[in-house]
């Protein structure tokens, strides 16, 4: 058997006793997007989940009977939400689940240009994956200035 991580690096091949994989182990946070793609201080932007077992996206390993939950850390470095529960998923930016989902793409600015650690932490009744994606906040655009003679 030889592994892929998300960044193309590979492991070397190993040889052990065979075992078949489940089709749905965990939750998929394979990716999420946020537009506008270029974001400047100071104006909202939309985060979306992108979240492989979302029934929205029509996925196939989507179970109805699992309970669904979502959390968005906006800036991974203060640690509001960690995977696994501790602190629970309540306590990040924004929290979603199949009974309350408006925060499962929520609407967030940042006042400050930067560069932002945002994590989307995504558990169901399987297990628990997080997805960290650097955000880089552009400053404000400047204002555009006409002259005007004072006469």
């Amino acid at each position: 058997m030889r592994v892929w991580d998300e960044a193309g690096g590979e492991s070397a091949w190993t040889v052990g006793p065979s075992f078949d994989t489940v089709a749905h182990p965990y939750p998929n946070p394979n990716n999420f997007i946020y537009s506008p793609a270029d974001p400047n201080a100071g104006a909202p932007m939309q985060f979306f989940d992108d979240v492989d077992g979302d029934s929205m996206n029509g996925d196939p390993f989507y179970d109805p009977a699992s309970s669904h939950e979502w959390g968005w850390d906006m800036n991974a470095a203060n640690g509001l939400c960690l995977p696994g529960g501790v602190p629970p998923l309540s306590s990040c930016d924004y929290y979603a689940n199949d009974a309350s989902p408006a925060n499962a793409d929520p609407i967030h600015s940042y006042g400050s240009p930067g560069l932002y650690r945002v994590t989307l932490i995504v558990q169901d009744d399987v297990g628990v994956c997080a997805k960290e994606k650097g955000v880089t906040v552009f400053p404000p655009p400047s204002s555009t200035w006409q002259e005007i003679s004072p006469f």
